[in-house]
């Protein structure tokens, strides 16, 4: 069965400042091929969501250190998609043993942990990140 992979936006609503879809195409299937596309949507909504924070209302280093975060999880991603489709072969150089779902849900769950931040801006509100709605 081939995955088809759909185009979601990165939303904004008041609790989350950003908030990331897989619930569409999340349908519990562990194949290599749909790790590989639903990397490939987390790629894109993430890489939109660096592209909004620098005009998030939170001081320059918080910025800075979110981006960062983000530029990792999105590398991680980014590696498990290369894995998937054939671009890295050599499995053992990254001590990787094949099982996709397992190293998607550690990097998910990276995510959530970054989602769950709750920094405070520069008005002194403290705002919830981002959800990930799965």
């Amino acid at each position: 069965m081939k995955h088809t992979i759909e185009t979601i936006s990165v939303k904004t609503d008041a609790k989350w400042i950003f908030y990331v879809n897989l619930a569409s195409v999340w349908d519990g299937d562990k194949s290599q091929s749909h790790i590989q596309n639903l990397c490939e949507i987390l790629i894109r909504q993430l890489k939109q969501v660096d592209d909004k924070l620098d005009g998030l209302p939170f001081e320059q280093e918080v910025i800075d250190d979110l981006g960062g975060q983000l530029f990792d999880i999105i590398d991680h991603f980014e590696f498990l998609r290369d894995l998937a489709n054939g671009i890295i072969k050599k499995w053992d150089d990254y001590g990787f043993d094949g099982n996709f779902i397992e190293w998607f849900d550690g990097y998910l769950t990276e995510l959530y942990d970054f989602g769950d931040q709750k920094p405070i801006d520069k008005f002194n509100v403290r705002r919830k990140l981002l959800l990930v709605n799965k």
